[in-house]
């Protein structure tokens, strides 16, 4: 009865869209075998409106979320110690909880690039790290990156860049780290105190803060993205983050 009941609209919009079944004479609700019999003459007709009316229903959902985000905003932490790209008091904030090795973060890096061309000074990016068990270089690079930042934010987001950008380069018997760390070197961090670094309890207390973070907000996959307190979880297109940033800009403006 519920599969019914819930194709009753789907009916409406299949009656709706031309042919030889008028919805005039017709009454679902009360002629279940009338409703079917239109189901079965238009198979390819009912598949097509039921996948549109699929689409409508999840976006309608998608943008009530949405409005609900807007109206009440995720947060994630700053911390003094935070590598940040970008001015300080830019009025965008984009939260990346990022893998190094995963594929899908290298589009959104790329994506992220696009962003920062738009926009400017007006975004900052912040990077946290969610490195998946199953990518074996994943936890390796976010201990690097973070010991990069322990000595400076700028070479890290510079070592950061060659990464995704090279990410193949980690498909190595030692899973990228030598590699990994002569591009530490290559950005001019100290690579004695890199190396020292990237197994302390400071750098491994960082990477868990971010795990515990993105558990939080219910990131489980990567990229998983924060723009001003707006979730995105997945590597969309620069689309649905320019709706979102100029969106916050018209409400600050």
């Amino acid at each position: 009865m519920k599969l019914f009941i819930g194709l009753v609209p789907v009916l409406v919009l299949l009656t709706g869209l031309g042919g030889c079944v008028s919805h005039t004479n017709i009454n679902p609700a009360l002629d279940p075998e009338a409703f079917f019999k239109v189901i079965q003459e238009n198979p390819e007709r009912f598949m097509a409106t039921l996948q549109e009316a699929s689409e409508i229903a999840e976006r309608l959902t998608r943008e009530r979320t949405m409005e609900a985000l807007f109206q009440a905003p995720l947060t994630a932490e700053i911390q003094d110690w935070r590598a940040i790209d970008g001015e300080i008091d830019a009025p965008i904030t984009i939260f990346t909880y990022t893998d190094f090795q995963c594929p899908y973060c290298a589009r959104g890096y790329q994506t992220m690039q696009q962003v920062k061309a738009i926009y400017g000074a007006k975004v900052r990016f912040v990077l946290k790290h969610l490195p998946l068990e199953f990518h074996d270089s994943a936890m390796s690079a976010a201990t690097i990156f973070e010991a990069i930042n322990m000595q400076s934010p700028i070479e890290a987001y510079q070592w950061h860049n060659i990464i995704f950008e090279n990410q193949a380069k980690l498909n190595t018997p030692d899973h990228g780290v030598s590699w990994m760390l002569e591009m530490a070197g290559a950005v001019g961090a100290d690579l004695d105190r890199v190396k020292t670094d990237i197994g302390s309890k400071n750098v491994e207390a960082r990477i868990a803060a971010d795990l515990e973070e993105a558990g939080r907000l219910n990131f489980s996959g990567t990229p998983g993205f924060l723009i001003n307190g707006i979730p995105l979880n997945g590597a969309y297109p620069i689309e649905e983050f320019t709706s979102i940033i100029d969106r916050h800009l018209s409400n600050i403006d």
